[in-house]
């Protein structure tokens, strides 16, 4: 079945759907100001491209798949955490380098450094799911 794993990066510590709704998300203070976080980031991240009318190195952006693809010039099918940051300042997403990095974290699956396509869509899409952003 589904389960819910801890927001910070590298923790291996999961929860199966049942538990989660019998007993709630076990959150500690510092998990509770991650998870808010998380949640304004993306928030913020969605709003930019939502609007339709931003552009990234001449290119329109409306959503992730026109957001990677305007940061991915190289066409090499990734991007990596300065591409990811130059891209989220120009749409005047306010975020730190240790924001970015610890975000990029989260959804890097292969933990290769760098993110793909489909992980920043499954990464966007699950924050969004579980948090309801």
């Amino acid at each position: 079945g589904t389960s819910f794993c801890c927001w910070k990066p590298h923790c291996r510590f999961y929860l199966c759907e049942a538990c989660v709704v019998k007993y709630g998300h076990p959150e500690s203070l510092e998990s509770q100001k991650g998870r808010l976080w998380l949640m304004r980031f993306v928030k913020q991240m969605k709003q930019a491209l939502r609007s339709g009318t931003r552009k990234l190195y001449g290119a329109p952006v409306y959503d992730m798949r026109s957001f990677f693809a305007a940061l991915d010039k190289d066409d090499s099918g990734s991007i990596d955490s300065v591409e990811f940051a130059q891209g989220l300042r120009r749409l005047d997403v306010p975020a730190t380098d240790d924001d970015i990095k610890l975000f990029l974290e989260m959804i890097d699956v292969d933990a290769s450094g760098d993110i793909g396509l489909l992980e920043l869509e499954a990464g966007i899409g699950a924050i969004t799911s579980l948090y309801e952003v």
